[in-house]
């Protein structure tokens, strides 16, 4: 998955939220079809498949088609669903995934493979997802509510890899947040490309000065005045 066009696809929508694509518009005139009160199972199946592809092309406003499909679609297919959303541009709710986070670590209480298999991934799929939320100065509340062992700098290296591509200014505070609240991060690799890739003044003089405390060698020493 990429997210390096994200900022471009948010201003191209941000200028006309109306603008769709003639492939989307007949694709959700098929999901609305699909996903009504009186189809079968089967066939909301298929809508909810037909809405993750139809949702990351142009598509307009679609608000109403898209709630109804995030309460039909079992966990992983409203990760993937928000995923569409966000390469297309849209901001979504942070409520969403919240929930979605907090169901993985609840349904991994019995299912325990959930955070074992292939590294955590039916976790780590939603992890990037809060930084193009809603409101994303709450994303940091949500990881902090996480167990300690899934807030390690390991676990969340993709989330890490994918902060420089966030359009909002508040992903250089959860990434400056994140070291502060273990500072194990600042010894991390892929915390510190991403420091440099956010490319801001501020980040640069957050960097320089964690460089001269010591911080970034692993101590901190006095500076003196």
């Amino acid at each position: 998955m990429g997210f390096s066009r994200v900022k471009e696809k948010r201003a191209l929508r941000a200028a006309d939220p109306e603008a769709t694509s003639v492939e989307a518009e007949t694709i959700f005139m098929v999901v609305d079809a699909l996903i009504a009160d009186e189809s079968t199972d089967e066939q909301k199946k298929l809508g909810v498949a037909l809405g993750i592809v139809a949702t990351r092309l142009p598509h307009g406003r679609r608000d109403r088609t898209i709630r109804r499909l995030i309460a039909l679609m079992p966990r992983r297919a409203r990760a993937n669903l928000l995923l569409s959303l966000v390469l297309s541009g849209e901001e979504i709710d942070i409520k969403d995934v919240a929930d979605g986070i907090a169901e993985t670590l609840e349904a991994a209480k019995k299912e325990t493979w959930i955070l074992t298999q292939s590294e955590g991934y039916e976790l780590k799929v939603w992890l990037p997802l809060l930084l193009f939320v809603s409101r994303p100065t709450e994303a940091l509340a949500v990881l902090r509510s996480m167990p300690a062992p899934l807030r390690e700098p390991r676990f969340l290296q993709e989330m890490l890899a994918v902060l420089a591509d966030a359009p909002s200014a508040d992903a250089e505070e959860i990434l400056f947040k994140l070291a502060e609240d273990d500072p194990r991060f600042y010894l991390d690799r892929r915390w510190r490309a991403t420091a440099l890739r956010l490319g801001t003044q501020s980040s640069a003089r957050r960097t320089i000065d964690l460089a001269a405390k010591g911080v970034l060698q692993g101590g901190q020493r006095k500076i003196g005045l």
